[in-house]
């Protein structure tokens, strides 16, 4: 009677009782019983499929997006890379206009869309010290690809966001855009002092709602504008 045991991260052969915690590497060499169909099954659990939306060329969305799938194995990662899982990723306006080929950023094609998203770190390689497994994590910079629900990056390529914010998924992916456009429109352009009025349109939008609460912790008064 043979029986194969997945516990703890490792596989357990109870016949030949051996037993290794990094998937059975050792025992795979020296136990006859691992058969190809049994060790592709045990690895099914390392793998995971990437759903991601990428397009090849620049050009109307409805036309050049397309979906694409791919499989990553988290045992093949490099010393300084991260795996994580993308749990929420927005359109912005931003991006159908990197998607036409008119937005400033233009990243290499094929290529990803998004440019802003909230991801949470699966594993981490051998190397990567700033980041560890469950940190939800915020892209460095535009043009990285966030429509998708897996990736490997290299660890600079990502940021930890404060554990102290305690911000769901959906507001963390949508923390870099619309925070700072708004906290530039009341800062860039012309000095404000407490007590000042500002008049805005689109009050109701993400940026607006943003621009209130900054008026109103800075001491400005706000009229907003709602279609």
């Amino acid at each position: 009677f043979l029986l194969l045991v997945i516990k703890f991260g490792g596989v357990h052969c109870t016949q030949h009782m051996a037993w290794s915690p990094s998937f059975g590497i050792p025992m795979i060499a020296n136990c006859s019983h691992l058969t190809l169909r049994g060790i592709r099954r045990l690895t099914r659990r390392f793998v995971y499929t990437s759903s991601k939306i990428i397009y090849e060329q620049n050009g109307n969305p409805l036309e050049v997006l397309q979906l694409s799938k791919e499989k990553i194995n988290e045992t093949a990662l490099g010393t300084n890379e991260v795996l994580v899982r993308w749990m929420a990723s927005p359109i912005n306006p931003a991006d159908i206009n990197q998607i036409q080929g008119v937005y400033p950023i233009k990243p290499s094609l094929p290529a990803i869309g998004g440019n802003e998203g909230c991801a949470r770190v699966e594993k981490v390689g051998s190397g990567v010290t700033e980041l560890k497994e469950g940190d939800v994590v915020l892209p460095a910079n535009a043009g990285l690809g966030t429509w998708l629900t897996h990736g490997v990056y290299r660890a600079g390529q990502l940021f930890p966001l404060d554990e102290s914010l305690k911000l769901d998924s959906i507001s963390a992916s949508m923390l870099q855009v619309n925070p700072s456009t708004a906290y530039r429109m009341l800062h860039d352009f012309i000095k404000l002092v407490p007590g000042d009025l500002i008049v805005q349109n689109g009050g109701n939008s993400s940026v607006g709602r943003f621009v209130i609460q900054m008026c109103r912790n800075l001491g400005f008064k706000s009229i907003s504008v709602v279609a």
